[in-house]
């Protein structure tokens, strides 16, 4: 591995007992001692012995000393408050600063941890207890990329002891008089790996003397057969896919999600995940569990439903059927209509002339004509609003709210509620809440914008004065 820039992770004892335990051990302690020694010099560990370039930035140098100063430097009560919880919190943290030291060192620089086989023995079996899918079970990848900021191209991340005993790795250590530091935690066997570590995994050897090269080795065939798995999976996903907007929605064919089997649809839903940015391993293999389940059920509206850390999804009505996976707080499709953010507080009056600004992208202009300004093909647009100006009255523009009705034309006067419309149109729920209402003085609804026009307000015969309301894009 010549000519390789590779960053060392400094990870105090205490920092480690907060982080994953599935990459806890005592090789990341002697990767740690490595670096303090080639930082003081020593010649035993000069870097061309083993044929790697080390270069660790200086200014982030932590004195080895006591345990809780070094605890100190990574903040705690912030890891403490992140929403993925503490062990992930505490890694992401870990790799975002190796991320940016090998980005200060050069655009060719990697990130080389101590990972050995007896850490993968051991994650696989965490994962196994944990009910991880099969990309859990695969292990921890030989080589792999940490996400940088900015925008910058992702860093290497290399593991080259990932094949290598913690014995042979001791021995080696001794053999050149190199001492390694053993994290505090390891031997309390209240944390799951430390359990597994000294009290399952010598229970399993005495079954098979090779168990960690044997776990090691299923580890390595499950990867295989995860990465068979996601090519099949991507195909999968980019068939179904019909529209994405990056780190805001995903919205997959409903009909050609349902003819997948269950293994395929979670692994295009995983393609839908991880192209939007949205990283949930740590919720569990369940978490998509209701979202496949509705797969095989008839796919009706419904939605939006909460997924985890502000994201959801939502089945959209239509032919075909189509499931969105979306931030919580985003509409799930993009809409070519005039549609608001939020459910206004309280009607807004529209003057009979003017323009209103509605939304950034979308104005409501009113103005008046006569009976014989009518355009020929007035009834056509139905984002487009002619009424009788005196049958109208005042006219306010509003959102739905429960027990809202309207009588539309051609119904003689009988009333529906704006939910009975909105399904018999197929509008989606998640669209609901902010569809543009029109109503009169009363709090009558007179337009439901783009679907209905009362029958109190058509223009008729005997119409003097006729009102238009009319959506158009915002300059």
């Amino acid at each position: 591995v010549g000519g390789l820039d590779v960053g060392i992770e400094n990870r105090g004892d205490d920092l480690a007992a907060r982080e994953d335990e599935a990459e806890d051990d005592a090789a990341d302690r002697a990767e740690d001692e490595g670096e303090h020694r080639l930082q003081q010099g020593d010649p035993q560990m000069a870097p061309d012995r083993a044929g790697v370039e080390i270069l660790p930035d200086p200014r982030q140098h932590v004195e080895r000393g006591r345990e809780e100063e070094r605890v100190e430097q990574l903040a705690p009560a912030a890891l403490d408050r992140d929403p993925r919880g503490l062990e992930a919190a505490a890694r992401a943290a870990r790799y975002a600063f190796l991320a940016r030291v090998a980005q200060a060192v050069g655009p060719r620089s990697l990130v080389a941890t101590a990972h050995h086989q007896n850490d993968q023995a051991e994650t696989l079996l965490l994962h196994l207890i944990q009910g991880s899918g099969l990309d859990g079970l695969a292990g921890m990848a030989w080589r792999t990329t940490l996400p940088n900021a900015d925008s910058a191209p992702p860093v290497p991340l290399v593991r080259p002891l990932l094949g290598i005993s913690r014995s042979h790795i001791h021995a080696y250590l001794r053999a050149y008089d190199t001492p390694w530091r053993e994290d505090s935690t390891n031997t309390d066997t209240n944390r799951p790996r430390a359990r597994l570590r000294h009290v399952i995994l010598p229970a399993l050897a005495d079954l098979n003397p090779a168990i960690h090269a044997t776990l090691a080795r299923t580890a390595e065939l499950l990867a295989s057969e995860a990465d068979h798995a996601a090519q099949r999976d991507q195909r999968a996903w980019h068939d179904a896919l019909l529209a994405a907007a990056p780190a805001t929605r995903v919205v997959l064919d409903g009909a050609r999600l349902h003819a997948h089997d269950r293994a395929t649809q979670r692994g295009i839903l995983r393609h839908a995940l991880a192209w939007l940015g949205a990283d949930l391993r740590s919720h569990g293999p369940t978490l998509l569990d209701p979202m496949v389940d509705a797969l095989h059920s008839p796919l009706t509206a419904s939605g939006p439903h909460p997924l985890a850390e502000g994201w959801a999804w939502t089945i959209l009505a239509g032919t075909p059927p189509r499931l969105a996976l979306h931030r919580g707080d985003a509409l799930p499709q993009a809409v070519a209509h005039p549609h608001l953010a939020a459910p206004l507080p309280a009607p807004r009056p529209l003057p009979p002339t003017g323009v209103q600004s509605v939304t950034p992208a979308w104005q409501l202009v009113s103005d008046l004509l006569t009976p014989t300004d009518l355009p020929a093909d007035w009834r056509a647009d139905p984002w487009q609003l002619y009424c009788d100006h005196d049958a109208a009255g005042d006219l306010a523009l509003a959102t739905p709210r429960p027990g809202m009705r309207i009588a539309p034309l051609g119904m003689r006067g009988h009333h529906r509620t704006l939910g009975d419309l909105f399904t018999d149109t197929k509008i989606a729920p998640a669209l609901r809440p902010g569809w543009p209402v029109v109503v009169d003085a009363n709090g009558e609804v007179v337009w439901l914008c783009g679907l209905r026009v009362h029958e109190r307000i058509r223009v008729r015969v005997t119409t003097r004065q006729v009102r238009r309301l009319r959506w158009q894009p915002a300059p």
